[in-house]
C-alpha cells in the first residue's frame, strides 16, 4: 500500500533556500487516493512527483487544456486530470488513470 497523501509543502531551489509552492495541491476526493494506491510501484513515484510539481507550475510544458480550468498531464501511460483555481491558488487533482477510452469521461 502506498502513502497517497499528495500535498507538497516546501522544496529547495538551486540556492538551497526553502521556497513555498505558489499553488496548494489537493485531492478532489478519497477516490483519487484510491487511484494512487492501486498504481504499480514502477509508476507510483513518477505520478506522485508529477502531482507535486503541479504546485510549482500548474501548467507545465506538455500539459493539455481539456476545457474550462481543467487540464491533464501525461506521466508515462497514466494521465493526471486536474483543475486549476488561480484565485485561491489551488490545484485540485480530479483523477489519476491509465490512458483508455474511459479516462476522460466525467464521473
Amino acid at each position: 500500500m502506498h502513502a497517497a497523501k499528495v500535498v507538497p509543502s516546501k522544496t529547495t531551489c538551486g540556492s538551497g533556500a526553502n521556497v513555498q509552492h505558489p499553488y496548494r495541491v489537493d485531492n478532489a476526493s478519497s477516490r483519487v487516493e484510491k487511484q494512487l494506491n492501486v498504481l504499480p510501484d514502477t509508476h507510483f513515484e513518477a505520478v506522485v512527483a508529477a502531482i507535486k510539481d503541479l504546485g510549482a507550475n500548474p501548467r507545465p510544458p506538455g500539459c493539455r487544456k481539456l476545457g474550462g480550468d481543467t487540464y491533464r498531464v501525461r506521466v508515462g501511460s497514466y494521465r493526471v486530470i486536474y483543475t486549476v483555481h488561480d484565485i485561491s491558488r489551488r490545484v485540485v487533482i480530479d483523477k489519476v488513470a491509465r490512458r483508455s477510452e474511459k479516462t476522460y469521461r466525467r464521473r
